[in-house]
């Protein structure tokens, strides 16, 4: 399924990408070498746990940024560092969006990834989005287990340094939840 903002359409949440395939290229860059994707995790009404689909680009310089916002929507924010251990770090800036806004982000620019490392962020991501639904007051326990299933091959895939893993192990994290 191509996504509607690959097709370089309005999509139904208000974002649009225009001028086509080149500016999907260079939000891929961007996003390949700056950015991160996330399952975020929290606690909400009665104590349900709530998941939601995150992609953030940070970076010191924010015009890049701009674009991207143009391009997707979205909010950029400013980070002045200001306590005694970080003076003298270079200001940052954050461009992030989430739930299906990110989802149709990382369908778009999912093409034009070269990484196969996050290519596999990418899909888990829209794979999470794709299975997400409205679930009303009552939410049923297989839902909350898929769920939970995704959030915990994320904060696998997301792991760096040492306890890093494998592209075998990405790929068995990969299958095991599609």
């Amino acid at each position: 399924m191509r996504s509607t903002l690959a097709q370089g359409a309005a999509c139904d949440l208000e974002c649009t990408i225009t001028g086509g395939p080149l500016r999907l290229a260079y939000a891929a860059g961007l996003f390949e070498g700056e950015g991160s994707v996330a399952i975020t995790h929290r606690l909400g009404r009665n104590a349900r746990p709530q998941y939601m689909l995150v992609v953030a680009v940070k970076m010191g310089d924010p015009e890049p940024l701009a674009v991207l916002q143009s391009l997707v929507g979205g909010s950029v924010h400013y980070y002045k560092f200001e306590s005694a251990t970080e003076l003298g770090r270079k200001p940052m800036h954050l461009w992030q969006v989430s739930a299906r806004i990110a989802g149709q982000f990382l369908e778009g620019i999912e093409p034009y990834l070269q990484s196969e490392r996050v290519r596999g962020k990418v899909k888990l991501g829209i794979a999470f989005q794709a299975q997400k639904r409205n679930v009303g007051r009552v939410v049923p326990t297989e839902y909350l287990v898929r769920q939970e299933q995704f959030y915990g091959a994320m904060r696998l895939l997301n792991k760096r340094g040492l306890e890093s893993l494998t592209i075998a192990e990405r790929r068995a994290i990969l299958e095991a939840v599609a």
